[in-house]
């Protein structure tokens, strides 16, 4: 398992580039680390529990360089698996390439649009990119049609909040089109177009607080018996965190996000951060009680990887000594990274 240290170390180490001020060294630097990420990403071998079921779906997809697209709808029908990736598997194997591939191409288009968003929103993005390590560390990894949903969702809202409407259709349908999860990523733009003040931010999170203590999940479970979905009860819906550990993630993350609210209105991420940040306070509660949601909520919460360093950026201009921030987001990375370790397997390489 060293491996996974060793990475998480060396990703935390690269973070220092964030202080250099050779702005051409900084971008060769950060594209290594990309680089990296991507080799050990999309090289694992046989690293966690969802590699073999990653592999016979390849197997199985047809070749539409020898089969026909009427046999490739079939069992698309069939498996019921997101189009983008099977179509993804399909033209692979019509190139003659092996099952590695896939997990090479959805590494390569995860940290590809990771990057250039941290690149273009955060004053960190060493450090933005060091929080998506540690707290999505499984989703490249266990859940990689998840992780390269993440991804375009990201790059999509960012199109989004930046007036590109028709960039952010593309992106967004591109996320869908490998994990249906990414249809999340419409909340923050129809957030967008509420004037979010003061007094209706403290109202959203005090609704969400109040929500968690309400038994959702018996509620939700009676919702989905009533309409004769009974067997999704088992599959989905167990209680996916503690509350108070929501309740205090939410309080530290996003509470000194509203109350630097008027030095952060300055910064280009602001806007989409927040309405991220919203939608992510919505699904707390929903994500808590049933674990379906609590991908909705994790897809959102990828905001706090921009929020963290913002943070970082306002507090050093009133404090002389603001190291105790940069020990605190580490720390916070951490723990996060311990918890997903805790379901890989040892680290193998394969390439090719």
């Amino acid at each position: 398992m060293i491996a996974y240290y060793l990475y998480i170390f060396l990703v935390l180490l690269f973070s220092i580039f964030d202080f250099v001020k050779n702005v051409t060294l900084r971008k060769q630097m950060f594209v290594l680390l990309l680089f990296s990420s991507f080799l050990f990403f999309g090289g694992r071998y046989e690293c966690d529990f969802d590699y073999e079921n990653y592999v016979q779906m390849y197997n199985d997809t047809p070749n539409l360089g020898t089969e026909t697209w009427e046999r490739f709808f079939k069992y698309y029908l069939v498996m019921q698996v997101e189009f983008g990736f099977l179509l993804s598997c399909s033209v692979l194997k019509a190139l003659g390439c092996p099952p590695q591939s896939i997990f090479l191409l959805c590494s390569f288009l995860t940290f590809f649009f990771v990057g250039k968003s941290f690149w273009e929103l955060s004053k960190y993005p060493f450090l933005s990119f060091f929080l998506f390590a540690t707290q999505f560390f499984g989703q490249p990894f266990m859940q990689m049609r998840f992780g390269v949903a993440i991804a375009f969702v990201l790059w999509a809202c960012c199109n989004w909040f930046t007036g590109k409407k028709t960039c952010f259709w593309l992106y967004w349908l591109l996320g869908v089109s490998f994990h249906f999860v990414a249809l999340a990523g419409l909340i923050p733009c129809v957030l967008s177009y509420i004037n979010w003040s003061y007094k209706r931010i403290y109202l959203l999170f005090l609704f969400a607080v109040i929500l968690l203590f309400l038994p959702l999940q018996g509620i939700l479970g009676w919702c989905v018996s009533f309409i004769g979905f009974d067997r999704y009860i088992g599959m989905y819906f167990d209680v996916a965190s503690d509350r108070y550990v929501t309740i205090f993630l939410l309080i530290i993350v996003l509470l000194p996000y509203i109350i630097y609210a008027n030095r952060l209105k300055k910064e280009n991420a602001y806007n989409m951060c927040l309405c991220m940040a919203l939608g992510s306070i919505l699904f707390a509660p929903l994500a808590n009680a049933v674990s379906l949601f609590s991908r909705l909520y994790m897809l959102l919460s990828v905001s706090y990887c921009l929020i963290m360093p913002l943070y970082f950026r306002i507090i050093k201009r009133d404090l002389p000594n603001y190291s105790f921030l940069y020990v605190f987001i580490a720390l916070y990375g951490l723990q996060k990274f311990i918890i997903n370790l805790s379901s890989m397997y040892p680290y193998q390489f394969r390439i090719w």
